[in-house]
């Protein structure tokens, strides 16, 4: 066991469990967080193209060009804003659950679930293109944050 001094004090290298939830838990916290202001971004959108549509079909003049173009246009850029939102909300998710299997695997206990039951019955993570790994740890397997970097091994 290596020991460094950091600003007066002894710090130990080695990670325990308990810490790694801690990061994860964090990790987490600010997912979710993420996940809730891309639903707000979502329905802010949906406002603001509606208002959009609304001044098209709604304008004195007769129904022309002007109106048509600016509903097709209103049209496309709410359906690529909401999938392309929607894809950020799943990916955001499946990390989601990822964490949560991981916290489950180092405690020993099933603690989180919510995010991985809604992973495996979601239309919108059906549809995300990205698959999602339901195994659960095995001792000796190497623990990864988001970014891929390895942090510890999963012991019983």
């Amino acid at each position: 066991m290596r020991c460094n001094r950091v600003l007066g004090t002894e710090r130990n290298d080695v990670v325990d469990d308990y810490q790694k939830i801690e990061i994860l838990l964090k990790e987490y916290d600010s997912l979710r967080t993420e996940m809730h202001q891309r639903f707000s971004h979502r329905f802010q959108f949906v406002t603001i193209f509606g208002a959009l549509g609304a001044f098209a079909l709604f304008t004195k003049d007769s129904f022309g060009v002007f109106q048509i173009v600016l509903l097709t246009i209103t049209a496309v850029a709410l359906f690529v804003v909401w999938f392309w939102l929607g894809d950020l909300i799943a990916g955001a998710s499946r990390r989601i659950a990822q964490i949560e299997q991981e916290i489950n695997s180092l405690a020993n206990a099933t603690l989180l679930s919510w995010e991985t039951a809604q992973v495996k019955g979601g239309l919108l993570h059906w549809l995300h293109p990205k698959p999602f790994v339901s195994q659960q740890p095995h001792p000796g397997d190497s623990i990864t944050s988001a970014d891929g970097e390895a942090f510890g091994t999963h012991e019983e």
